[in-house]
């Protein structure tokens, strides 16, 4: 992705807009798009210092810079570079200038340093050949690596992720997400909850008069205040955005050296038929995944599973848990965990609770929270489970037992 001192933005009083690529403007920029792959194309087996400087070869008028040095950006971060040898350089280094060093002490005062020789010696200690020899010694320096496979991208490719680099460069600087969505797939919207649980971010869901949903996306110290310390893991959800559909989003921004508090807004769609097939789902969280593979749950017979149930709350949002346990006899029962939530999530839960009496809950949440088992009425089809480093799977089965027992 792009850092922000490579978009082109323009600000407008609170407001920050990416300058669009339409009309000439976009004609030129598939033109350096394909100018850039085509010397990609040719310039396989040199070193990134050689690539980079061919790169800027190309010609462009000066108000282009700055979108071709985002072009290159995208461009080489989607190539991959290797190092030419895998000799180890910096004792090479040492072995040459080390044999260097020894032969100029013993040179008299009219004597000369052959290069060559010292090379010839090297060499032959080393069983090399001296040209082998000369390209491996600084082939670990910063530009050195060969570039070994090309971006797999097209022109308009190339232009279609740099403008998806440079969205995402905006977001680096995000403290908050505000995401309308005009209608809900269960399954595309689980997956997004599932990419903002595994990236350890506080959402909210509430329904939209006018129809749809709002979620609301920050990180756990926004309680304290506007942080862009969350902005990468903001910027990397774009994809599971654009995977939910037409989507309107807005993102809260500390801008600039003043961190001036604007708004940024874009509306994000989608060309897929709207099918779920092959949404791809975030991996569980660490801790679910250990209870899951522990022998007193696997013996158990529950097993735990994804779910795609939402659970809407009139007035609470909605409740979205990471998975489902089940066993052959025995009721669903769900489970979530708050490993990185605030105090303040705990007691909304318990609201939830009451509000859900036909559904079975188990809440994770460490102790650090500092909240009491006791806060959950006992009438609840729901448990804390309070746990210091991580839960405990054989209490957490107990549970499973006296939740799943109350058909």
């Amino acid at each position: 992705m792009l850092s922000p001192d490579q978009i082109r933005v323009r600000r407008r009083a609170d407001r920050l807009f990416l300058q669009p690529l339409e009309g000439a403007a976009r004609t030129r920029a598939l033109e350096l798009a394909s100018d850039i792959v085509g010397v990609l194309e040719t310039s396989l087996g040199a070193s990134e210092e050689d690539v980079r400087q061919e790169l800027s070869f190309l010609p462009h008028a000066a108000s282009e810079a700055k979108l071709v040095a985002g072009l290159i950006k995208v461009a080489l971060d989607a190539s991959d570079f290797e190092l030419g040898s895998e000799l180890d350089a910096a004792s090479l280094r040492q072995n040459v200038f080390s044999r260097a060093s020894e032969v100029r002490a013993s040179l008299e005062d009219s004597g000369i340093l052959s290069r060559e020789a010292i090379f010839a010696d090297v060499s032959r200690e080393l069983e090399l050949e001296p040209s082998v020899l000369e390209a491996a010694l600084f082939s670990d320096l910063k530009g050195a690596a060969e570039l070994t496979k090309r971006p797999d991208l097209s022109g308009p490719a190339l232009v279609a992720a740099y403008e998806v680099a440079s969205l995402q460069g905006i977001l680096l600087r995000a403290t908050e997400l505000i995401l309308d969505i005009e209608g809900i797939d269960s399954v595309r919207v689980r997956a997004f909850f599932r990419q903002l649980k595994f990236r350890e971010l506080l959402f909210s869901l509430e329904d939209l008069e006018q129809g749809g949903h709002r979620v609301t996306v920050s990180g756990p110290l926004s309680v304290f205040g506007p942080k862009t310390r969350y902005g990468l893991r903001l910027a990397l959800l774009i994809p599971a955005i654009a995977a939910l559909g037409v989507v309107k989003c807005a993102a809260l921004l500390r801008w600039g050296t003043e961190k001036r508090a604007l708004r940024f807004e874009w509306l994000s769609t989608t060309n897929e038929s709207g099918s779920s097939a092959g949404i791809e789902l975030a991996p569980l969280r660490a801790e679910l995944e250990q209870l899951s593979l522990s022998p007193a749950f696997i013996g158990s017979g529950w097993v735990m599973a994804p779910t795609e149930r939402l659970f809407s709350v009139p007035g609470l949002g909605v409740c979205v848990p990471d998975v489902v346990c089940r066993r052959a006899g025995s009721a669903e029962v769900y489970l979530e965990l708050l490993g990185y939530w605030s105090r303040d999530a705990v007691f909304r839960r318990v609201e939830w609770a009451q509000k859900l009496p036909d559904s079975r809950f188990i809440f994770l949440v460490p102790s650090r929270l500092r909240v009491s088992e006791a806060i959950l009425p006992e009438h609840i089809e729901a448990r804390l489970h309070i746990f210091k480093a991580t839960p405990n799977a054989r209490r957490l089965v107990q549970e499973l037992e006296a939740l799943g027992a109350c058909a």
